[in-house]
């Protein structure tokens, strides 16, 4: 087959054939793409290497949306079955923690138990931690663009965002400091740059682990993290009291709270409560 089809001439002849192969027959797209020969889409993507990274990537979205259906349908069971046993007077167990962390040699791993797989390895126990409180306390929606869940992203960088004991220490950072994110939304940032590279790189197809990017796919997925601007200042328009009490010159002095940004503000001193029920305990006279 490779013999035949040696020029994107001679294959883009056989693929139109295959879409209108005449008597009234023709294919979409889509459906010739579905029953495409493996060893023809790999020659496909050997003339138009972006044709193949496009493939990569449906391929890549399709096994996540298996999986997560398959997630679907264990979280309805583990529904049902609580239902079942709520419904019988049965004592629900305990529910297992879903990430463990484990020993690997002198390293440490971090088990996702609910995927089956590796989330970090060959890390520091002191990673695993951070990375684990840092799943445990996300409550965030899937990725708008793939449909995975934001730790998935934690796992395609994973073995990239420490620093191993035999390795040197990193540079001093850039004299713009970056903005201070949480661990998903840094991963998630730099995938989403990663995946754009990828789509028009010859070498990276999207899914690819950060280090077996080539360079340029990996600087700028680490380079978008610098760009990204800083939040402005609060301008604490809005705020709550959290406590008041009554001055020796009768004022009802209030502490304060952004609304926004939960700061600290500056104590307000007024005439009236804001709870207008201590007005009745500590009468003007007293």
């Amino acid at each position: 087959m490779h013999q035949q089809y040696e020029t994107p001439e001679s294959l883009r002849s056989f693929l139109k054939l295959c879409l209108d192969p005449g008597h009234g027959i023709n294919r979409t797209p889509a459906k010739l793409a579905e029953v495409l020969p493996e060893p023809l889409a790999r020659k496909v993507a050997e003339f138009a290497p972006h044709v193949g990274g496009l493939r990569i990537f449906a391929q890549v979205l399709n096994e996540e949306a298996h999986a997560a259906q398959k997630r679907a349908k264990d979280a309805h069971r583990a529904y049902a079955d609580a239902l079942a046993a709520w419904i019988h007077g049965e004592d629900p167990e305990p529910a297992p923690e879903r990430y463990v962390i484990g020993r690997n040699g002198v390293f440490a791993t971090l088990y996702d138990r609910l995927e089956g797989r590796l989330v970090v390895d060959n890390s520091t126990e002191e990673h695993c931690l951070q990375v684990r409180d840092e799943l445990n306390a996300a409550e965030e929606p899937p990725c708008k663009k793939c449909g995975a869940p934001p730790a998935s992203h934690v796992a395609w960088a994973s073995g990239h965002l420490y620093v191993k004991p035999d390795e040197p220490q990193p540079a001093p950072p850039p004299a713009k400091p970056r903005r201070s994110m949480p661990l998903l939304a840094a991963v998630t940032a730099a995938y989403d740059t990663a995946v754009a590279h990828a789509t028009k790189c010859g070498t990276c197809w999207p899914g690819m682990r950060l280090a077996e990017m080539c360079p340029d796919g990996q600087r700028e997925a680490v380079a978008f993290l610098d760009q990204v601007d800083t939040e402005p200042e609060c301008a604490h328009i809005a705020w709550e009291v959290t406590s008041e009490y009554r001055n020796a010159q009768r004022m009802w002095v209030k502490s304060r709270k952004c609304a926004n940004c939960g700061d600290h503000m500056e104590p307000s001193a007024e005439a009236e409560p804001h709870w207008p029920e201590k007005a009745a305990l500590h009468p003007a006279g007293q």
